[in-house]
């Protein structure tokens, strides 16, 4: 993601880049994990620093009502006509 702020607003055009990587896994049929890095580069309200953060993110979903996980084996390719 990248940020820019108007030219009315502020003299630098760049503001924020932030990037981030995510791989996500279904645990049972309620409970989905997610977890990834993320990093993010920020200039400094003087224009000539940047500050940077990254680290690790988790992420967990529970489903009430317990999804069936589709495969491609499930998908129906109309040859069975």
């Amino acid at each position: 993601m990248f940020k820019f702020p108007s030219k009315d607003y502020a003299k630098s055009r760049f503001d924020i880049l932030r990037q981030s990587v995510y791989y996500s896994a279904s645990l049972t049929e309620n409970l989905t994990v997610l977890t990834g890095i993320i990093a993010q580069i920020q200039l400094r309200t003087n224009g000539n620093q940047f500050d940077v953060y990254y680290g690790p993110t988790v992420a967990l979903k529970w489903n009430f009502k317990a999804k069936l996980r589709e495969t491609f084996d499930m998908v129906n390719s109309g040859d069975d006509l």
